[in-house]
């Protein structure tokens, strides 16, 4: 189970979200206009993925997160996937298309996205634990789940 370390505070967080230091809380809205903070997923496995949807690699890895999702969301995993700058009707659109269940949120402007350090997408932060740029394949999310503890 993943340990959150005490929320950063803005002058002590690092020059790109590392591992050991915690990650950036935030705020954000998803698509029924509730907002979604981080700090609430204290306790569990939480997987945030930075994505666009015309980003094809990540219109690739959303089955397999979802398929992830739905076999691990009972073991405490929680996905939060990071829209990038989109509008909210574009995003159920891909949502309902795609059937994605887990939770998506909007980043109007990018900020987390700039907080985060992101550079491109996808990205995805399994918090407090690892990084990895690019698109995921289903072995490789599992060995990510894996480490910290889900799934296996």
């Amino acid at each position: 189970m993943v340990v959150y370390a005490p929320t950063i505070t803005s002058t002590s967080i690092p020059e790109a979200p590392m591992v050991g230091y915690g990650a950036p809380d935030f705020t954000l809205t998803n698509l029924d206009g509730k907002s979604v903070h981080l700090r609430d997923f204290r306790g569990r496995v939480v997987v945030i993925n930075f994505w666009a949807t015309w980003c094809e690699p990540c219109r690739t890895e959303m089955p397999i997160f979802q398929s992830a999702y739905r076999v691990n969301q009972p073991l405490g995993l929680e996905i939060l996937a990071v829209n990038f700058d989109e509008p909210r009707s574009e995003v159920q659109e891909f949502r309902d298309q795609m059937f994605l269940g887990f939770t998506m949120l909007l980043d109007p402007g990018g900020v987390i996205q700039r907080l985060y350090r992101v550079s491109g997408y996808p990205t995805t932060f399994f918090v407090d634990r690892a990084q990895h740029v690019g698109d995921l394949n289903e072995s490789q999310l599992d060995e990510y789940l894996e480490s910290v503890g889900i799934g296996g």
